[in-house]
Protein backbone atom coordinates (compact mmCIF):
# COMPACT_ATOMS: atom_id res chain seq x y z
CA UNK A 1 0.00 0.00 0.00
CA UNK A 2 1.33 3.30 -1.26
CA UNK A 3 0.38 5.86 1.93
CA UNK A 4 1.19 8.83 -0.53
CA UNK A 5 -0.96 7.86 -3.25
CA UNK A 6 -3.72 5.59 -1.54
CA UNK A 7 -2.44 2.88 -4.03
CA UNK A 8 -2.75 -0.99 -3.28
CA UNK A 9 -0.94 -3.36 -4.97
CA UNK A 10 -1.98 -6.91 -4.38
CA UNK A 11 -0.25 -9.94 -5.16
CA UNK A 12 -2.35 -13.18 -7.02
CA UNK A 13 -3.02 -15.10 -3.90
CA UNK A 14 -4.69 -12.00 -1.94
CA UNK A 15 -6.93 -11.42 -5.39
CA UNK A 16 -7.71 -14.97 -4.52
CA UNK A 17 -8.62 -15.33 -1.23
CA UNK A 18 -10.95 -12.36 -1.87
CA UNK A 19 -12.92 -13.78 -5.00
CA UNK A 20 -11.59 -10.62 -6.95
CA UNK A 21 -10.93 -9.98 -10.71
CA UNK A 22 -7.60 -8.27 -11.18
CA UNK A 23 -8.96 -5.57 -13.09
CA UNK A 24 -11.55 -4.75 -10.19
CA UNK A 25 -9.74 -1.27 -8.87
CA UNK A 26 -8.59 -1.85 -5.51
CA UNK A 27 -9.57 0.90 -2.60
CA UNK A 28 -9.60 0.50 1.13
CA UNK A 29 -13.43 0.98 0.93
CA UNK A 30 -13.38 -2.23 -1.30
CA UNK A 31 -11.27 -4.33 1.51
CA UNK A 32 -13.13 -2.92 4.36
CA UNK A 33 -16.38 -4.19 2.62
CA UNK A 34 -15.37 -7.90 2.82
CA UNK A 35 -14.45 -7.57 6.42
CA UNK A 36 -17.08 -9.25 8.45
CA UNK A 37 -19.07 -6.56 10.37
CA UNK A 38 -18.62 -7.76 13.65
CA UNK A 39 -14.60 -7.68 13.03
CA UNK A 40 -14.54 -4.38 11.50
CA UNK A 41 -13.71 -1.99 14.07
CA UNK A 42 -10.67 -3.98 15.49
CA UNK A 43 -9.42 -4.09 12.03
CA UNK A 44 -9.82 -0.65 11.51
CA UNK A 45 -8.05 -0.07 15.47
CA UNK A 46 -5.11 -2.60 14.11
CA UNK A 47 -4.53 -0.07 10.47
CA UNK A 48 -4.60 2.89 12.98
CA UNK A 49 -2.03 1.44 14.90
CA UNK A 50 0.17 1.70 12.44
CA UNK A 51 1.25 5.24 13.05
CA UNK A 52 2.08 4.21 16.86
CA UNK A 53 3.47 1.02 16.90
CA UNK A 54 5.27 0.85 13.12
CA UNK A 55 3.34 -2.25 12.09
CA UNK A 56 -0.11 -4.32 12.02
CA UNK A 57 -1.12 -7.44 13.03
CA UNK A 58 -4.71 -8.85 12.61
CA UNK A 59 -7.01 -11.89 13.16
CA UNK A 60 -10.25 -11.25 11.47
CA UNK A 61 -13.19 -12.45 9.51
CA UNK A 62 -13.82 -11.72 6.23
CA UNK A 63 -17.20 -11.97 4.14
CA UNK A 64 -16.02 -13.64 0.39
CA UNK A 65 -19.12 -14.45 -1.64
CA UNK A 66 -21.24 -15.24 1.52
CA UNK A 67 -18.88 -17.43 2.95
CA UNK A 68 -17.08 -16.29 6.21
CA UNK A 69 -13.24 -16.74 6.18
CA UNK A 70 -10.46 -16.39 8.63
CA UNK A 71 -7.43 -14.34 7.87
CA UNK A 72 -4.42 -13.08 9.34
CA UNK A 73 -2.63 -10.17 8.50
CA UNK A 74 0.36 -8.64 9.48
CA UNK A 75 2.29 -5.62 8.15
CA UNK A 76 5.57 -3.31 8.46
CA UNK A 77 5.60 0.71 7.89
CA UNK A 78 8.64 1.65 5.78
CA UNK A 79 9.27 5.67 6.51
CA UNK A 80 9.36 7.20 3.00
CA UNK A 81 13.00 9.36 4.08
CA UNK A 82 14.28 5.60 3.38
CA UNK A 83 12.72 4.40 0.73
CA UNK A 84 11.85 7.46 -1.32
CA UNK A 85 7.76 6.92 -0.29
CA UNK A 86 5.98 5.92 2.48
CA UNK A 87 4.49 2.43 2.24
CA UNK A 88 3.21 -0.32 4.03
CA UNK A 89 4.21 -3.78 3.16
CA UNK A 90 1.92 -7.02 4.56
CA UNK A 91 1.40 -10.35 4.49
CA UNK A 92 -2.22 -12.24 4.69
CA UNK A 93 -3.24 -15.98 5.29
CA UNK A 94 -6.10 -18.00 5.29
CA UNK A 95 -6.50 -19.66 8.46
CA UNK A 96 -10.08 -20.64 8.49
CA UNK A 97 -9.14 -24.38 9.03
CA UNK A 98 -6.94 -23.84 11.65
CA UNK A 99 -9.78 -21.61 13.81
CA UNK A 100 -12.48 -24.04 13.19
CA UNK A 101 -9.95 -26.75 14.58
CA UNK A 102 -9.40 -24.20 17.86
CA UNK A 103 -13.13 -24.22 18.30
CA UNK A 104 -13.19 -27.53 18.27
CA UNK A 105 -10.36 -27.58 20.89
CA UNK A 106 -11.98 -25.09 23.15
CA UNK A 107 -15.52 -26.67 22.73
CA UNK A 108 -13.56 -29.88 23.66
CA UNK A 109 -11.96 -28.14 26.82
CA UNK A 110 -15.15 -26.96 27.90
CA UNK A 111 -16.55 -30.53 27.64
CA UNK A 112 -13.88 -32.06 29.66
CA UNK A 113 -14.15 -28.94 32.25
CA UNK A 114 -17.81 -29.67 32.98
CA UNK A 115 -16.87 -33.50 33.38
CA UNK A 116 -14.17 -32.67 35.76
CA UNK A 117 -16.81 -30.47 37.57
CA UNK A 118 -19.18 -33.24 37.85
CA UNK A 119 -16.60 -35.73 39.01
CA UNK A 120 -15.39 -33.33 41.24
CA UNK A 121 -19.44 -32.58 42.93
CA UNK A 122 -20.44 -36.95 43.23
CA UNK A 123 -16.70 -37.90 44.19
CA UNK A 124 -17.54 -37.53 47.95
CA UNK A 125 -21.10 -38.14 47.65
CA UNK A 126 -22.83 -41.73 47.71
CA UNK A 127 -26.63 -40.44 47.49
CA UNK A 128 -27.66 -41.50 44.57
CA UNK A 129 -30.29 -38.54 43.75
CA UNK A 130 -27.67 -36.05 44.24
CA UNK A 131 -25.23 -37.99 41.63
CA UNK A 132 -27.94 -38.24 39.55
CA UNK A 133 -29.32 -34.53 39.97
CA UNK A 134 -25.07 -33.63 39.45
CA UNK A 135 -24.81 -35.75 35.92
CA UNK A 136 -28.24 -34.05 34.61
CA UNK A 137 -27.36 -30.84 35.60
CA UNK A 138 -23.96 -31.24 33.72
CA UNK A 139 -25.51 -32.82 30.64
CA UNK A 140 -27.94 -30.02 30.48
CA UNK A 141 -25.19 -27.13 30.40
CA UNK A 142 -23.00 -28.98 27.88
CA UNK A 143 -26.33 -30.34 25.69
CA UNK A 144 -29.21 -28.31 26.04
CA UNK A 145 -30.94 -31.07 26.91
CA UNK A 146 -33.98 -30.27 29.09
CA UNK A 147 -34.91 -34.00 30.40
CA UNK A 148 -32.49 -37.48 30.60
CA UNK A 149 -32.67 -40.47 31.89
CA UNK A 150 -30.41 -42.37 33.86
CA UNK A 151 -30.90 -45.92 34.88
CA UNK A 152 -29.33 -47.71 37.55
CA UNK A 153 -29.91 -51.05 39.03
CA UNK A 154 -31.69 -50.80 41.95
CA UNK A 155 -32.94 -54.46 43.98
CA UNK A 156 -32.22 -56.55 41.22
CA UNK A 157 -34.31 -54.52 38.33
CA UNK A 158 -33.13 -51.37 35.99
CA UNK A 159 -35.10 -48.50 36.76
CA UNK A 160 -34.90 -44.71 35.34
CA UNK A 161 -34.40 -42.15 38.34
CA UNK A 162 -35.94 -39.17 38.18
CA UNK A 163 -35.19 -36.36 40.50
CA UNK A 164 -37.42 -35.79 43.05
CA UNK A 165 -40.52 -32.47 41.60
CA UNK A 166 -39.77 -33.77 38.18
CA UNK A 167 -42.34 -34.31 35.55
CA UNK A 168 -42.05 -38.18 35.19
CA UNK A 169 -43.59 -38.20 31.49
CA UNK A 170 -43.07 -42.17 30.61
CA UNK A 171 -41.71 -45.00 33.50
CA UNK A 172 -39.45 -47.87 32.35
CA UNK A 173 -39.19 -51.23 34.46
CA UNK A 174 -36.64 -53.58 32.73
CA UNK A 175 -35.63 -57.15 34.48
CA UNK A 176 -31.97 -56.89 32.60
CA UNK A 177 -29.83 -54.65 30.47
CA UNK A 178 -31.03 -56.76 27.26
CA UNK A 179 -34.43 -54.89 27.64
CA UNK A 180 -32.63 -51.68 26.89
CA UNK A 181 -32.14 -50.78 23.63
CA UNK A 182 -30.96 -47.66 22.01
Amino acid sequence: YLCDTGEYHWSDEVYRLYRLKKSEPLTGDLFLSKVHPEDLEMVCAAYDQVAKTGGYHVIHRAVVRDKVKWLEQTGRYYEGEQYGRPFLLGTVQEITRLKERQNRLEAREQDFAAINRYLSETTNTTELESIVASAKRTIRERMDVVMIGVFVRREGEIVRIIPKGTYNPQTFLFLDEKDYVG
